[in-house]
């Protein structure tokens, strides 16, 4: 809940700096210098990435921290079309895997990061164009994969003190991912741009199961928890080609 509320604060930090924005924008000339045109852009950023659902998965999952890199087309002023490449690695949270497994004896947990790769094309909607300082909305599909290493798991029962250890897996996933994304760039020359977005994640796939990662020694496999959902603040910088 606290991670869910920290999530929401920073959302609402980037909607009203692209607010405050827009409502300046009127007493702002356009820069001379934003007026060279440029049809290609190459960006790159990094930020935290927050575990949202399923339920397992954001209870016994660390923030990640995710990067990115893309090239873009400017189309119009106002659109631009992107592909982007993003990595993010989630490690596994000690204490509350050692909860959810529900064995008492467990004295250690290793392994178990969950990583996601995504390749996406998106398409950016800028509000003001050729202004310094521009708030932008962008909606991105593409495709993912989300692995995970083998987590062990190590403890014994109260009234035997034999060390027992088990390895649990799970099966990778891929398929659609969707993003929706609110964010402002602000122009520190005519080449150069810096970046902050809010992105929401869902990358669909009902088979991911990180429960299955969690499991006691003869617990039955789980076929699915549900798709996997990322909440992400970024920052970064863009080069106008």
């Amino acid at each position: 809940m606290r991670r869910n509320i920290c999530i929401a604060l920073l959302a609402a930090m980037v909607v009203l700096a692209a607010a405050d924005s827009s409502a300046q924008l009127g007493e702002v000339q356009e820069q001379t210098y934003l007026r060279t045109p440029h049809h290609f852009t190459i960006f790159f950023g990094a930020g935290i990435g927050v575990p949202n659902q399923p339920g397992t998965f954001r209870k016994s999952w660390n923030t990640g921290f995710p990067a990115e890199a893309g090239v873009g087309y400017s189309m119009f002023a106002w659109m631009d079309l992107n592909f982007v490449a993003s990595y993010v690695k989630f490690s596994a949270n000690q204490l509350e895997a050692k909860r959810e497994i529900g064995f008492v004896g467990v004295s250690e947990i290793v392994g178990g990061d969950i990583t996601t790769i995504r390749y996406l094309g998106t398409i950016r909607f800028i509000a003001v164009p050729s202004h310094r300082f521009n708030p932008y909305a962008e909606l991105g599909l593409g495709y993912f994969n989300t692995s995970a290493d083998d987590l062990t798991i190590s403890g014994s029962e109260p009234n035997d003190p034999t060390e027992q250890s088990w390895t649990n897996t799970m099966d990778a996933v891929s398929g659609l991912s969707v993003n929706i994304t609110v964010g402002s760039q602000y122009a520190l020359n005519d080449s150069w741009s810096t970046y902050v977005k809010f992105t929401w994640t869902v990358n669909q796939n009902s088979g991911f199961a990180p429960s299955n990662l969690l499991l006691d020694e003869n617990e039955e496999r789980s076929d699915g928890d549900g798709s996997q959902n990322i909440a992400t603040l970024m920052v970064g910088l863009m080069i106008r080609l």
